[in-house]
């Protein structure tokens, strides 16, 4: 095949260079891409900004999601321990007043469990798991002291206040468990929250036993028998 140079097709080109158009095959092409146009600016754009905010409402969902679940997994220390504590005051301002004394039993509970992980996986941070469950037991003296004057009039926190001495029982067994694996300044500490965790036994109980008992039957010692 011959090949022609340069120069040739140039020459060649240049004869198209005087071609027009039909005009009115440019106005009918002009009139249907403007149409195009404007149908997929007004349809297109609004779907890609809808599937645009879909995307981040899920990613948002998914990464709050995320953060909740590994900040409820977190132990004292970690960087997402304060996110798990903030989760957990919403509970408790959300909680009736007959409920707050056993939740924050419950987290105390929960503090302790948490003073047992550090202490296998990271016992640096022992120390702050230990504050972190005198704190706890200090909220459950607080709230004891004001539910001590509602259980007489409110027989649900009566019946809460009652529960609660097996439940702080065992939170000082577990607390046994932990202390011959600490260090001695550590095992004090222990021993203190211990002997607070008694301290709440015996108030809890000393206020269950001034409640007055619910009469049993219509007899009395006041009434006489007919026979």
């Amino acid at each position: 095949m011959k090949v022609e140079s340069l120069e040739k097709i140039e020459e060649r080109l240049l004869k198209f260079k005087g071609l027009q158009p039909n005009p009115a095959w440019k106005s009918g092409l002009r009139t249907i891409i403007s149409s195009r146009f404007e149908k997929e600016d007004y349809i297109y754009p609004r779907f890609h900004w809808s599937f645009r905010l879909s995307l981040v409402g899920s990613f948002v969902l998914t990464l709050l999601l995320t953060t909740a679940y590994f900040s409820a997994q977190s132990l004292p220390g970690d960087s997402l321990y304060h996110m798990k504590r903030s989760y957990e005051d919403l509970a408790l301002r959300s909680s009736d007043s007959q409920g707050k004394v056993q939740l924050e039993q419950n987290l105390t509970s929960k503090r302790i469990e948490e003073l047992k992980k550090t202490v296998v996986v990271k016992n640096t941070a022992v120390g702050a798991a230990l504050t972190e469950v005198k704190k706890s037991v200090s909220k459950v003296s607080t709230e004891l002291a004001s539910a001590k004057s509602k259980s007489k009039d409110d027989p649900e926190i009566a019946s809460a206040l009652k529960k609660l001495p097996s439940s702080l029982t065992q939170n000082q067994k577990d607390l046994t468990t932990i202390q011959a694996s600490l260090r001695p300044e550590d095992q004090k500490e222990v021993v203190s929250i211990i002997n607070s965790l008694e301290q709440l036994k015996v108030e809890i109980r000393q206020t269950i036993s001034q409640e007055p008992e619910t009469p049993q039957g219509n007899n009395s010692p006041d009434t006489l028998n007919p026979n």
